[in-house]
């Protein structure tokens, strides 16, 4: 059964997403074994880029996109976005309509644009898109809740997981529907797909009772037709489990010697271990390589780098440290070196004065930031990094279309 509170939970964090990526678009112009510990030093001067291309589009503007831009090898990007106002798209949020925004595909070469439309699915009559993911070689997957009514306050409706694969015209492939265990408890996050039709899906797994604040991180692996094969074995260093509460030794206040902590001290402590894991998967991303492996970057403070495979292997990377403090990370994805690229905004509980978003490049094997640059104003939505180290960015042109610019750090 779905819980209302699932709903909001999720629809709560799409909207954030959708208002933080709208914010860089339009208020930038204003302001197998063990990974070894990344080494703590000095990020790298920040460097300026400098515009380098601008093309048009016929197709609609992005004026409202949701955090997690994704490209493929051959340099199209694929963007999900809304054309009406950011408040119109809050308002159908709170208003619990459902968020099934097109995917654009971009081709810059081609000045062309398809779209990736989600759904109806046969059998439901109520679904919601909640993420996208494509391959380094163009192939476009959904993960889109359904469930057979709307849902509503007291109303438990019997849902699903379904997975669209589309083909290179937009139209869909296949459609199928996930299997996890104790489907009614999973909340999915985020997903990806290996080249062989494979499936990971990370998201939270809550505990028997439904309560949200005792989610557990939950990555599973599923084939091509939704089955589950086994949990990926990665590092519980979120969620309840983790959980620090003061013992009576360490705060008599918490307890009676001998008894433990008090029940206040440990729902304090099963809170701030929900908000780190929300804040791992929220802030996380998920992107391909092109020899076929998958990359997971969680959020928090450092961030956690693994490396996904097919087989369900986990290879641990260093952990990244962000330029600065206060940054959130809103897309992701490989330079044509191997190195992880990650735009950075400025976080809206941060207080640093600094508020101009930035780029990272990282080595992934050492987890240094190479380089950084700071995003020039009114450059848009940040895209991606072509084979020629062009970084792209999307937004409104001055006629009111889809415009895709490029900077450089050469002047």
């Amino acid at each position: 059964m779905l819980r209302r509170s699932k709903l909001k939970c999720v629809g709560a964090s799409l909207a954030a997403a959708m208002v933080l990526a709208a914010s860089i678009s339009v208020a930038g112009g204003k302001a197998q074994g063990q990974a070894e510990p990344a080494r703590e030093s000095a990020p790298p001067a920040m460097a300026d880029l400098y515009p380098s291309m601008d093309v048009e589009l016929s197709a609609p503007p992005p004026l409202a996109v949701a955090a997690g831009t994704q490209c493929d090898t051959n340099g199209n990007i694929y963007l999900l976005y809304a054309s009406s106002s950011i408040e119109a798209f809050l308002a159908k949020i709170r208003g619990g309509q459902p968020f099934n925004l097109p995917l654009r595909k971009i081709s810059i070469d081609s000045k062309s644009v398809v779209l990736y439309v989600v759904g109806p699915f046969q059998d439901y009559g109520w679904f919601a898109s909640r993420a996208f993911y494509v391959t380094p070689n163009g192939v476009v997957y959904n993960l889109a809740e359904a469930c057979k009514g709307a849902p509503g306050p007291g109303v438990h409706q019997t849902c699903a997981w379904l997975v669209t694969r589309f083909n290179d015209d937009g139209k869909v492939d296949s459609v199928e529907r996930l299997r996890p265990p104790r489907e009614e408890l999973l909340m999915p996050s985020k997903f990806g797909a290996f080249p062989d039709g494979n499936l990971v899906v990370v998201g939270q797994m809550r505990d028997e009772t439904g309560d949200a604040s005792h989610s557990t991180l939950f990555a599973g692996l599923f084939n091509r037709g939704g089955a589950f094969l086994r949990e990926l074995a990665l590092a519980q260093d979120v969620g309840p489990a983790r959980a620090v509460t003061p013992t009576p030794d360490e705060n008599p206040a918490a307890g009676t010697p001998g008894h433990g902590p008090s029940d206040s001290a440990k729902r304090t402590g099963e809170r701030q271990a929900w908000i780190r894991l929300n804040k791992a998967l929220s802030e996380g991303r998920i992107f391909g390589a092109p020899d076929g492996t998958v990359y997971l970057l969680r959020g928090g403070s450092p961030q956690k780098l693994d490396v996904l495979s097919s087989d369900g292997s986990v290879v641990p990377k260093p952990d990244i440290t962000q330029p600065r403090e206060g940054l959130t990370t809103i897309s992701t994805g490989l330079s044509a070196l191997g190195q992880i690229v990650v735009y950075y905004a400025p976080a809206e509980t941060s207080n640093d004065s600094n508020r101009n978003p930035v780029i990272a490049v990282v080595d992934p094997e050492t987890g240094k930031v190479t380089s950084t640059y700071n995003i020039p104003p009114k450059a848009g939505v940040p895209a991606c990094v072509t084979r020629r180290g062009e970084f792209l960015f999307t937004r409104q042109s001055k006629s009111g279309l889809l415009e895709v610019v490029g900077y450089t750090p050469l002047h």
